[in-house]
């Protein structure tokens, strides 16, 4: 997994290079966390700001990860230690203020995860398939870790059955894994990096759009990209970046003010008990 074992050994493990997703998380476990109605109560939260996102993940009926996530030159500019910057965000949030009313937690600072987007390339070599995490991680905004997980595992066991056989060589066996990670996960990372484009969140929330290019968006979240996206579902991603970059100056859908945390007065809110209060 993300102890990326095999990697590290081999010295392949490497952060990403891309500087807008050099990010870090800062996470702690809550109990008492307010839940969506009906069918959406387990859904996990995404909330955006200028400065970066939330997440509310909820573990099991009591507990709930809560997390926020910046670039790491953030907390120098706000001058908050790293291990209280989630109390910082959350305080001046108040979306995440209202779910975490009666929030309690055995925590008293927060958890940091640095760099947390990563490749191993290459991905096979004598004796090894690197799996899921131990491949690759990426921006967890779209929740994109199983599906790698599980089409990488589907994958790597063909090719050890074919190679055990007898019906191809470990060396094509290996070479085909890798581009069968390399083109599937290509479009996942583009789409993460797009996503932290305001335009491309306006577009993306509107829910609709010309030539269906929203559903193509959604059908390579789904996973619909190995070996690698159809032609069908290609093009009308192209078309789609072609729109973020045209609604940057020319609205193709209403408008969406960005919520800055910094700009925000922080405030507190009681706990239920008292255990832990969540505050400024």
């Amino acid at each position: 997994g993300c102890n990326t074992v095999v990697a590290r050994h081999l010295g392949t493990r490497r952060a990403v290079a891309d500087q807008n997703l050099r990010k870090v998380a800062y996470f702690a476990h809550f109990e008492g966390v307010k839940r969506l109605e009906g069918v959406e109560s387990g859904h996990p939260g995404i909330i955006m700001a200028r400065e970066g996102w939330f997440w509310l993940i909820h573990l099991d009926e009591r507990r709930t990860s809560v997390g926020f996530v910046a670039h790491p030159d953030f907390a120098r500019q706000v001058g908050v230690p790293a291990n209280r910057m989630l109390k910082w965000a959350m305080a001046r949030c108040p979306v995440v203020r209202e779910r975490m009313r009666h929030a309690t937690t055995s925590e008293m600072t927060n958890q940091v995860l640095a760099d947390f987007s990563y490749t191993c390339r290459p991905y096979a070599g004598e004796g090894y398939f690197l799996i899921g995490d131990a491949a690759a991680f990426l921006d967890p905004i779209f929740s994109t870790g199983v599906t790698l997980a599980m089409m990488s595992g589907v994958e790597a066991a063909r090719h050890v059955t074919a190679v055990v056989r007898g019906a191809t060589s470990p060396a094509r066996a290996r070479r085909e894994y890798v581009r069968f990670i390399e083109g599937g996960s290509r479009p996942l990372w583009r789409l993460v990096r797009r996503y932290y484009e305001h335009s491309f969140r306006e577009l993306f929330l509107n829910g609709t759009g010309p030539m269906q290019v929203h559903k193509a968006v959604i059908s390579v979240l789904a996973g619909q990209v190995f070996p690698r996206p159809r032609w069908c579902l290609r093009w009308r991603l192209r078309l789609f970046e072609a729109y973020v970059w045209l609604n940057k100056w020319l609205p193709l859908v209403p408008r969406r003010r960005q919520f800055s945390l910094v700009e925000t007065a922080p405030l507190e809110w009681p706990s239920s008990d008292g255990a832990a209060v969540v505050g400024a």
